[in-house]
């Protein structure tokens, strides 16, 4: 997983199938066949602390799949959308 600061957003590339991925914003979407800056195959867009809850559970399922802990990783997206 990796994720792409931008002055507007926030995006995060997960090593899961779109098809796995339980989206109700639609936020995500499949990139495992278009140029990306990550070798992710889902894209999260993350317009807004709004969204956070949303990105956080499809981030979290990414996280149980290839075993690593959440916490650093909601730490950091929260305190990106703390300071711009």
């Amino acid at each position: 997983m990796s994720f792409l600061f931008l002055k507007s957003k926030l995006k995060a590339y997960l090593n899961i199938e779109i098809d796995q991925v339980d989206d109700p914003l639609k936020k995500s979407r499949d990139v495992k066949d278009i140029g990306h800056y990550s070798s992710g195959k889902t894209e999260v867009i993350i317009k807004g602390k709004s969204e956070i809850p949303n990105a956080l559970s499809l981030i979290n399922k990414h996280m149980k799949e290839v075993k690593t802990p959440i916490i650093r990783c909601s730490q950091n997206v929260i305190e990106w959308f703390s300071i711009s």
